[in-house]
């Protein structure tokens, strides 16, 4: 049992350090990802900060192949909230599994930007200011959140913004 529970703190030693790894690493922890693809980034981080961020373009790429991109699509196409989205998102599966980078993040970031100002229900002009307090507030909703939780601290009405 004492093994057992070693073998838990340090695994929740490494979720809390991949966490501030990966965003420090410039990316976004996603939540799909294998425990042991975690732990080992973490290991990484924690052994050898330089050359991790030497190798974690290259490891990001091979993680996010083309299969793992089809299998986020899939999840795309059954979502309600993006159905009006799904032919400009298959447009940027498309020219990102073609290496079309400078095409297909520009779009899919206009796209993430859309889908927060519809979660609330927003309508007219909004700015990026805006955008990171509403992106904050759909953060602490998610279950993602309870995970990957960076201890931030819930707004203010967002409503009583507009």
């Amino acid at each position: 049992m004492e093994k057992l529970r070693e073998g838990i703190s340090e695994t929740e030693e490494d979720l809390k350090l991949f966490k501030t790894a990966i965003v420090d690493l410039g990316y976004p922890p996603h939540e799909d990802m294998d425990i042991g693809i975690v732990r080992a980034i973490a290991q990484a981080y924690r052994e050898d900060k330089v050359s991790l961020l030497d190798n974690i373009d290259e490891f990001m790429c091979e993680y996010y192949n083309s299969e793992l991109i089809s299998d986020i699509s899939n999840q795309w196409e059954k979502n309600v909230m993006l159905k009006k989205r799904l032919p400009i998102l298959r447009n940027i599966i498309m020219s990102h599994n073609q290496g079309m980078y400078y095409v297909s993040i520009p779009a899919a970031l206009s796209q993430l930007e859309g889908v927060l100002i519809n979660a609330f229900s927003i309508k007219g002009k909004v700015n990026g200011d805006v955008l990171n307090i509403l992106l904050k507030e759909l953060l602490m909703q998610n279950e993602v959140e309870k995970i990957y939780n960076f201890d931030i601290e819930p707004t203010n009405t967002i409503k009583s913004m507009f």
